[in-house]
C-alpha cells in the first residue's frame, strides 16, 4: 500500500540516499541530504508498505518561482501509475505560478505527461539554446 509522508524527521537518510542513487540522480551524502530536505519549502516521500521508494522536495520564494529537486523513484516503481500520482501530489503543495524541474533526458516524456514543458534557455552572447533537462510547469 502506497502512502505519502512529509515529515523529514522520520526519514532514514541512508535509505533516501540509496533511492536517489538508484534513480540515477547521483550519490549524495545522507547528512547533507537531510539538511537539504530540512531546509526546503516542502518535502515529500513515497512509501510502499513502510519501504521508502520515492523522494522529492521543493525550494521556493513562495511568490513567483519554485524548483522541484531530488525527484526520485526507485526504478522498479517508475511506472505512470505510481510516479505520476507522486508528481501530482508534490505539485498540489506548490503555490507559485512558475515551477522548474531539472531532470535527466530519459525522463522527459514522463514529465511532459505531467504537464511540464521543456524550457528554452539563453546564454550571454549566444543564440537561444535547447536544453533537454530543464522543464517548467505553469499554474
Amino acid at each position: 500500500m502506497f502512502s505519502f509522508k512529509h515529515d523529514v524527521d522520520l526519514v532514514d537518510w541512508e535509505e533516501a540516499a540509496l533511492v536517489i542513487e538508484l534513480a540515477s540522480l547521483g550519490r549524495k551524502n545522507p547528512e547533507e541530504l537531510s539538511a537539504a530536505f530540512s531546509n526546503s519549502s516542502f518535502s515529500l516521500f513515497l512509501y510502499d508498505s513502510g519501504k521508502l521508494v520515492g523522494t522529492g522536495r521543493v525550494i521556493s520564494d513562495n511568490v513567483f518561482q519554485s524548483v522541484i529537486c531530488d525527484m526520485a523513484v526507485l526504478p522498479e516503481y517508475q511506472s505512470p501509475n505510481i510516479a505520476e500520482p507522486f508528481v501530482k501530489e508534490i505539485l498540489k503543495h506548490v503555490k507559485t505560478p512558475g515551477i522548474i524541474l531539472v531532470t535527466s533526458p530519459y525522463t522527459m516524456e514522463f514529465y511532459k505527461k505531467c504537464g511540464f514543458n521543456r524550457l528554452m534557455i539563453a546564454a550571454a552572447g549566444a543564440n537561444q539554446l535547447e536544453c533537454n533537462s530543464i522543464f517548467a510547469h505553469l499554474i
